[in-house]
């Protein structure tokens, strides 16, 4: 079985997948012209995993691959905190969450930040929201740096 094979036997973002809906609070904060709410993703964002392994030797395994998809589904659904996002050609929202570590020897992972990008609609497709990657984080630098600029969604309206 080839490693595409593996990758995609083992999670559950397989082909077009709804992860789920972004809450009202969230939708109003980012202020996109057109209403959206499903976030959607497809088997490149699981390949990303792959390629770039995550903090402290967080391996892609299939425990691993599963883990990912349950995360995505509880951040999306409520975020703890929200970012805009830095590519200018790109509309995108940084959401972070806390998480259960998916194993016990990775228990330093306790956040995870999900970049979500918004795809206008055109004349053959409605507007979309996509994730575009996943961030696995340990309480690092890296994490501080993006929470200090995060608006807590528990502080919105």
């Amino acid at each position: 079985m080839s490693a595409i094979n593996i990758i995609l036997a083992a999670c559950d973002i397989s082909g077009p997948t709804v992860l789920g809906e972004l809450p009202e609070p969230v939708l109003q904060w980012w202020g996109r012209p057109e209403r959206v709410r499903e976030v959607q993703a497809d088997n490149r964002v699981m390949f990303h995993w792959a390629e770039h392994p995550g903090p402290g030797g967080l391996r892609a395994d299939t425990a691993t691959y599963q883990w990912v998809g349950r995360c995505c589904r509880a951040i999306i659904a409520k975020p703890y905190a929200l970012l805009r996002g830095t590519k200018r050609d790109r509309c995108q929202i940084i959401l972070i969450g806390r998480v259960e570590p998916p194993l016990p020897q990775y228990a330093t992972v306790q956040y995870m930040r999900l970049v979500v990008k918004y795809v206008p609609s055109t004349q053959e497709h409605p507007p979309e929201l996509w994730l575009d990657t996943y961030i696995p984080h340990s309480e690092d630098k890296e994490l501080k740096r993006h929470s200090k600029k995060a608006v807590l969604v528990s502080t919105l309206p």
